[in-house]
C-alpha cells in the first residue's frame, strides 16, 4: 500500500503547480458529425491504419444505435462501415478499435438480442472486415456469469482476446478471455465490492499480466462504495491482485480510463478527486504499489474531470479533460458552466502542466477518448460539441 502521508505531500506539491500556456497551438476539425446516418456522440480513442482513422459512435447512424466509421485524415471524408441496429445486432460501441489479424474487433456495450440485461441484450464483441464493412458478431454476453455491459475495447495477446464487462458476473463486473475464431468466452475473474467492481477501462498487456482500473470498490471510502483500484490479472489463472486502491483525497477516485505503460512504471488518470477533487494524472509503481499524483486539476482554466487514458509520447504525457477550459455559451452539446474541456501535456517528471488547447464549443466540447499520435500529430475525438453539437474528429499540431 502507498504511503499516504507522502502521497499527500506529492499532491499538495502538484496541486501547487499553475498550468501553463502553449504557444502557436493549431487545432483542426477533421470531421463534425451531424447526428444523422453519419453517427453522433464519438466516444473512445481512434485507431490510426493504413493511412485512416477509424472509430465508433455511440448513437446515431441508420439503426440510431451507432456506427464504426472510417475518416481521411487528409480530406476529413467520412464512410460509415457499419450501423449498429436493434436486434441481434449489438447497440451503442463506446470502446476504441483494434486491429486484429487484418480486421477490426470491438465492443458494443448492449444490444445483442436476449432477454437478461433490460430486454436488448448485454452487450456484443464484434469484427469487421475494415475494407468492406461486413460484421460478425464473435460473442453475445448473457448477463450471468459471463458479465454484461463491455464498455472498453479488448486487447489481443496470443491469440486470444481479453476485455472486461462492467456489470453482472457476481454482480460487480468480470475480465474476460475470448476466442476470436470460435467464439469461445471465459470468464478469468469475477469482481467483489472489495476488489473494485465496474472496470470501465480496456486492459493493457505487460510481460506476462494483465492491468486495467475498476471505476470504484476497494475500499469503504467515496460514499461507501469504494474508490476504485487499479487490479492485475493473471491471463493463464485468472489470479487477481490490487497494487492500489484510491482513496479520493489526495490520491484520485474513480479511474474511468486504462492505465499507459512505459518500462516499469503506469500512468493514468481519476475523473474524481486529488486535491481539487476535479481529477488528476498519476504516476505508480506497479511492483509496490507506490502512487504518486503528478497533477491536480482544478476544474477551471486547466481541465476537471479527464475520463480518457493518457499517450506516452517523447518523454511527456498527453490527454484530455472532459470539462474546464474557458467558459463559453457556444459550448453546444457540453457543459457551459465549466467550460467545454481541455487538452494537456504534462511532464512526468515535474508534474508541470501545460494546457494545448481550450474547447470552445463550435471545434468540439466534452472531449473523452484518448489521443493517439500521428507524423507529430494529435488526434482525437469530442463526444459533443462541433457544427451541430454531436462531436467531432480533431487533429492538434503542436
Amino acid at each position: 500500500m502507498p504511503n499516504i502521508r507522502l502521497s499527500a505531500i506529492a499532491a499538495m506539491a502538484a496541486a501547487a503547480l499553475p498550468a501553463m500556456e502553449a504557444r502557436s497551438q493549431a487545432l483542426t476539425t477533421l470531421y463534425s458529425f451531424a447526428g444523422g446516418s453519419d453517427g453522433a456522440n464519438p466516444g473512445a480513442a481512434l485507431l490510426y491504419e493504413n493511412g485512416a482513422l477509424f472509430g465508433t459512435t455511440l448513437v446515431g447512424g441508420t439503426g440510431g444505435q451507432g456506427t464504426v466509421f472510417k475518416v481521411d485524415p487528409t480530406t476529413g471524408g467520412e464512410t460509415v462501415l457499419h450501423n449498429f441496429a436493434p436486434g441481434t445486432d449489438g447497440q451503442n460501441p463506446s470502446g476504441a478499435l483494434i486491429l486484429f489479424r487484418g480486421a477490426l474487433f470491438g465492443t458494443t456495450s448492449g444490444g445483442g438480442g436476449g432477454s437478461n440485461c433490460y430486454n436488448a441484450g448485454c452487450g456484443t464483441v464484434f469484427r469487421i472486415d475494415p475494407a468492406t464493412g461486413t460484421e460478425k458478431i464473435v460473442y453475445r454476453f448473457a448477463g450471468g456469469s459471463d458479465g454484461g455491459f463491455p464498455f472498453a475495447g479488448v486487447t489481443a495477446h496470443g491469440g486470444a482476446l481479453y476485455g472486461t464487462t462492467g456489470y453482472f458476473g457476481a454482480g460487480y463486473g468480470t475480465v474476460f478471455k475470448l476466442d476470436p475464431a470460435t467464439g469461445a468466452e471465459t470468464a478469468l475473474h469475477v469482481f467483489a465490492q472489495s476488489d473494485g467492481h465496474q472496470p470501465y477501462a480496456q486492459l493493457v498487456m505487460r510481460g506476462d499480466a494483465l492491468f486495467g482500473t475498476t471505476e470504484a470498490g476497494g475500499n469503504a471510502g467515496c460514499a461507501q462504495e469504494g474508490c476504485g483500484t487499479i487490479f492485475k490479472i493473471d491471463p493463464a489463472t485468472g489470479d487477481e491482485t490490487t497494487p492500489h486502491l484510491f482513496a479520493s483525497t489526495p490520491d484520485g477516485a474513480s479511474p474511468l480510463a486504462g492505465l499507459s505503460a512505459d518500462g516499469g512504471k503506469f500512468y493514468g488518470t481519476t475523473a474524481w478527486g486529488g486535491a481539487a477533487s476535479f481529477g488528476a494524472v498519476f504516476k505508480i509503481d506497479i511492483r509496490t504499489g507506490v502512487e504518486k499524483v503528478l497533477y491536480s486539476f482544478n476544474g477551471r482554466k486547466d481541465g476537471g474531470n479527464p475520463t480518457a487514458g493518457l499517450l506516452h509520447e517523447g518523454g511527456a504525457l498527453y490527454g484530455t479533460a472532459s470539462l474546464g477550459g474557458t467558459f463559453n455559451k457556444n459550448c453546444v452539446g457540453g457543459d457551459q458552466s465549466v467550460g467545454c474541456g481541455t487538452i494537456f501535456k504534462i511532464d512526468p517528471k515535474t508534474g508541470a502542466s501545460t494546457v494545448l488547447w481550450r474547447f470552445s464549443g463550435p471545434d468540439g466540447a466534452t472531449p473523452t477518448g484518448a489521443l493517439i499520435t500521428q507524423n507529430g500529430a494529435l488526434y482525437g475525438t469530442t463526444s459533443a460539441g462541433g457544427s451541430t453539437g454531436n462531436g467531432t474528429i480533431f487533429k492538434l499540431t503542436p
